[in-house]
């Protein structure tokens, strides 16, 4: 055998070596603290108002029968608070084994001992070797009860929950949390989660000896790895509002499938076995997932008969075709009649698989920054959008792609078959997300005007300016067309019924007040900037609660700057031409402050909420890209071992969200 490949081997051999050492490291040392901890299942609604449920003196008895599928159940809890309370008032609470009968639970307190002004979570310990899987029915009632009200946490659970007060039709659930098991039980999935890791890097290895670089042909395979460890790490229900997603893309689905409507726009009809795992979910990246991830994938569904359940609809802001892979993977495991927690783990991956494909053809088309690109498509936030069930998928790859066609086309002697992708996938990112990346269009125009250009140091012409001129207006009143709709719900006329608590700016509050507006989009990116600069480089994941330190995101930051630096592979543009495409990339991001403004931001606060980083990916490629300069140069040696630092990072990194979301 060849030394040369003997030396290769070796050096794969020891890179996965030394991260089998760091995860058995974290396993030891960080894990181990855990495994004594309960496995936490968050059944109440979270980043969306829950319901309540009153009890007083008329109403002082509810009784909820609920269907879990967990082993050793240790908790069953709920949250309210209590109003005007008498101190002889007792609250009794029980829980009982439908199927045989038995009390498993059974206190009386003092009201006032119980529940306050303030919500409180009060949590009935139950025998975790009694209690398994099954049907429970959990009873609270208020005894002499006068005055006394009682505001209990709620909101529907259209599987899991059989019957509330007696009645069938009645999906309330009071239930805010369950807790059972232990963490040590997740360890099986913690290993194979570093195995897929290991995977991704033997991957990465091959690509190197094969193509001679990461960002080559032979990358899609390491993308698609990397999916496929994220889907893990970041399980069903852990992306931003991926509950919602969810079902809209079963709403298409069931369009793929012939299903009928369920003639009320606020249900949709789904399985019932997927039905009762959205209910058993929780609405972020927590144990319980990990457990239904590792305990429910494989197992035959129980139930496929269709139910009617209550939807949220996603899709206000976007083209349906943007649902379409999601859709297309959930109609998959629904003919294959796989569980509710495989269906969609392969809707989720088959929109992971068409983000990796425009991110591939991304690296494959675009002139300069490969290697950009390539860090950019295996960033903690884009493996976590690209796989989940949000539109995101599609708006990330597409935006990289019109980037990549754009400065393809700028080139003169490129072929003009690049023009015809540029523009469905810069259309496509237009009229989605409410038409915030609409300024971003004049990549393109800039590009087709630059192309005609025979000089290349040649000032713009006053046709060119001119153009893009037109271009830019054209572009707001094509938006404004669009969403025309959205942009009037955004003024006061049109919300007589809010009350003042929940009021929003709106346009006609800053017609008025132009200043106000102007300070707001001054002050908000320094105060927030930290922020946008960790969610944009991953260290912000799953619904904005796994908060990693700068240790990760600092060195991602400094690599993608070097690699927009690779010799004979950096942009070599005059200032006055970048001016030309950090411009949109700037107004871009001014319309989804704006956006954010008038529908997130409570009147009268002086920072815009809710501007995410994330929000900058699909013209993140363009802006690093533009960082080329004279100054830095990397040559080919530097550029894989600046990816070997990112293989090491990304592997450390991985281990410390599976530590982060057991903790």
């Amino acid at each position: 055998m060849d030394n040369n490949l003997l030396k290769k081997i070796g050096k794969i051999l020891l890179a996965e070596i030394i991260i089998f050492i760091l995860a058995a490291i974290v396993y030891k040392i960080q894990l181990d603290t855990t495994f004594e901890d309960s496995i936490y299942a968050g059944l109440k609604w979270a980043h969306k108002v829950n319901n309540e449920y009153v009890m007083t003196a008329d109403n002082p008895v509810v009784t909820e029968d609920l269907c879990l599928n967990m082993d050793e159940i240790k908790t069953i809890s709920i949250t309210g608070r209590a109003e005007n309370t008498d101190p002889e008032t007792l609250m009794e609470v029980t829980v009982t084994d439908k199927a045989s009968g038995d009390l498993l639970y059974s206190e009386s307190h003092h009201l006032n001992d119980v529940f306050k002004s303030g919500d409180r979570d009060y949590d009935m310990h139950v025998d975790s070797a009694k209690c398994g899987a099954g049907e429970y029915v959990i009873s609270i009632g208020l005894i002499g009860a006068t005055s006394d009200v009682v505001v209990l946490s709620s909101n529907a659970k259209y599987s899991i929950v059989k019957e509330f007060n007696g009645d069938p039709l009645n999906k309330t659930n009071i239930i805010t949390s369950v807790t059972y098991g232990q963490v040590r039980s997740l360890t099986g999935l913690y290993f194979l989660i570093v195995f897929v890791m290991m995977l991704a890097v033997l991957a990465g290895y091959i690509c190197v000896m094969r193509h001679g670089r990461v960002a080559s042909k032979g990358f899609l395979p390491v993308l698609l790895l990397l999916g496929i460890c994220y889907q893990l790490l970041i399980p069903v229900g852990g992306a931003p509002d991926e509950s919602w997603h969810i079902d809209t893309a079963y709403k298409y689905s069931n369009y793929m499938m012939m299903v009928p409507s369920t003639g009320n726009g606020l249900t949709i009809y789904k399985r019932e076995c997927d039905a009762q795992q959205t209910d058993l979910l929780g609405y972020n990246a927590e144990t319980n997932s990990y457990w239904q991830l590792l305990n429910r994938t494989f197992v035959k569904p129980q139930s496929t008969e269709l139910v009617e359940v209550g939807f949220f609809d996603a899709s206000g802001n976007v083209p349906g075709i943007v649902y379409f892979p999601m859709a297309l993977g959930i109609t998959v495991g629904r003919l294959l009649g796989l569980s509710g927690m495989l269906t969609y783990i392969l809707g989720r991956y088959f929109a992971f698989i068409c983000y990796a494909l425009l991110m591939y053809a991304a690296i494959l088309i675009i002139p300069y920054g490969k290697n950009v690109i390539a860090l950019i498509s295996v960033l903690p936030i884009s493996l976590q959008q690209g796989g989940s069930a949000s539109y995101d998928s599609m708006i990330i790859g597409l935006g990289t792609l019109y980037t990549a066609g754009c400065l393809k086309v700028m080139d003169k002697d490129s072929d003009k078959k690049y023009i015809i992708p540029t523009v469905i996938s810069g259309v496509l990112l237009v009229i989605s997300k409410g038409g915030v990346y609409s300024p971003l269009l004049i990549f393109l125009i800039y590009a087709l005007v630059s192309r005609k250009s025979k000089n290349e140091g040649k000032k713009l012409s006053k046709k060119t300016i001119c153009l893009l001129t037109l271009g830019v207006v054209l572009v707001i009143a094509g938006a404004m067309f669009l969403y025309k709709d959205v942009i009037a719900t955004m003024n006061v006329a049109n919300r007589p019924d809010a009350n003042i608590e929940d009021m929003h700016y709106t346009i006609s509050y800053f017609i008025s007040n132009p200043t106000g507006l102007i300070c707001m989009l001054w002050e908000t990116p320094f105060v927030k900037f930290d922020e946008y600069v960790t969610g944009l480089m991953g260290g912000i994941l799953g619904w904005n609660s796994i908060k990693l330190k700068w240790l990760f995101v600092l060195p991602m930051v400094l690599v993608m700057l070097l690699f927009a630096n690779i010799e004979k592979e950096k942009i070599e543009l005059p200032w006055k031409k970048r001016v030309c495409f950090l411009i949109p990339c700037a107004v871009s991001f001014l319309a989804i402050m704006v956006a954010l403004l008038l529908a997130n931001t409570a009147f009268g606060e002086i920072i815009i909420e809710g501007v995410q980083g994330r929000y900058i990916l699909p013209f993140a490629g363009m802006l690093f890209i533009l960082t080329g300069n004279s100054m830095i140069n990397v040559d080919k040696v530097n550029e894989l071992r600046l990816w070997k630092f990112v293989m090491y990072l990304q592997s450390l990194l991985v281990m410390q969200v599976f530590v982060n979301v057991c903790r």
